[in-house]
């Protein structure tokens, strides 16, 4: 049998993939037909299977260039290791500069994670990771998908998604949907840039940018965010959410603050909140207060059983509003109170102070 006297390590990718070919030999096991082209080329033709202790690669074609530090694998390539495979039709490794790369329709399968993408390459010295073309990961112990054009893993520390970015966990009713997404495993934290839309439960949020706190359940957005859960829409300057069990708990928008709720689309009924901050909390995930603090405006419909009982209007230094089923039942002003009752049959013009 010959052997190749040289360093092939590919280590920790993504936790799921590692395997080591390092100063021990890596076996030519079988080929049908070996061609040496130079004394530093060798070709080996037809069911080619190279072994090293627990890894075996399989392939129909392998090329040794000695000079180069660099063999290539061609057709049906397959890598086992005792926890996991993978598959390509073309597959390199270059000593010198500690890569190996996988190429065409790549296939990842371990115990709770398969992988699909164009080509990966794998820097394992610095034990980082790139992902091309389609990346698909899913991590069926955790439930979890992700997609992207490209993904990057560091360490298996940190990773990057870049461009049409996905990440889906049901077990919690999360989607995140962005240009870019970061997350840092250790750190339990993930930053979302550019057209970014998440949805936790029954809560959606829009935004440029959003800060995502794991271990505390806590959304940050940013860049003309926005909320939208029921019928209602939120949005400030940025806006802050935290989370539970039961979903939604507190929802802190901050900076040119406007809550709107769609009554009657036709007469464009639209009940109005502003203010320089709101505070709103939450029950099982449904409206239950809101607090709008300085400067405070509101406009409400009031609506009883389908009826039309009038519109409120009211301003104050702050505003305490609490709800049922999603319905403003009560209303509490306080300091420098203006307030006008517009009965049902009013036509003028209903005034506001925004």
């Amino acid at each position: 049998m010959e052997r190749l006297n040289n360093k092939f390590i590919l280590v920790n990718f993504f936790l799921f993939f590692s395997f080591t070919l390092s100063q021990s030999k890596l076996e030519l096991i079988h080929a049908d037909k070996q061609n040496i082209i130079r004394q530093s080329i060798v070709e080996n033709i037809g069911r080619v299977n190279f072994r090293n202790d627990t890894i075996d690669i399989k392939s129909d074609f392998a090329v040794w260039y000695k000079a180069e530090e660099k063999v290539e694998f061609r057709g049906n390539v397959r890598i086992k290791t005792p926890k996991s495979t993978i598959t390509a039709k073309r597959a390199y490794y270059f000593s010198a500069q500690n890569l190996a790369k996988f190429y065409n329709s790549v296939h990842l399968v371990s115990k709770d994670t398969d992988i699909k993408c164009d080509s990966l390459h794998h820097y394992y010295k610095l034990d980082i990771s790139h992902l091309f073309g389609s990346v698909l990961i899913k991590n069926h112990a955790e439930q979890t998908t992700t997609k992207g054009d490209y993904i990057i893993s560091r360490q298996n520390r940190s990773f990057d998604v870049i461009g049409n970015a996905f990440y889906q966990r049901p077990l919690d009713s999360l989607t995140i949907r962005s240009k870019k997404l970061f997350y840092d495993k250790e750190k339990e934290y993930s930053e979302a840039n550019e057209n970014v839309v998440i949805t936790r439960g029954k809560i959606t949020s829009y935004g440029k940018k959003s800060k995502f706190f794991e271990a505390d359940s806590i959304l940050r957005l940013y860049g003309e965010p926005y909320v939208v859960f029921s019928s209602n829409q939120v949005s400030g300057d940025s806006i802050i959410s935290y989370f539970g069990e039961g979903g939604i708990r507190l929802m802190d928008v901050m900076g040119n603050a406007i809550s709107t709720q769609v009554i009657d689309s036709l007469t464009q009924q639209i009940n109005r909140v502003v203010g320089r901050r709101l505070l709103m909390n939450f029950e099982s995930g449904e409206l239950t207060e809101m607090k709008a603090i300085r400067n405070a405006v509101s406009i409400y419909y009031l609506r009883d059983q389908g009826k039309d009982n009038g519109t409120n209007s009211v301003s104050s230094d702050s505003l305490f509003i609490y709800f049922a089923d999603n319905k403003p039942k009560n209303i509490i002003a306080k300091g420098g109170v203006e307030g006008t009752f517009y009965p049902p049959d009013y036509k003028g013009i209903i005034k506001n102070d925004y």
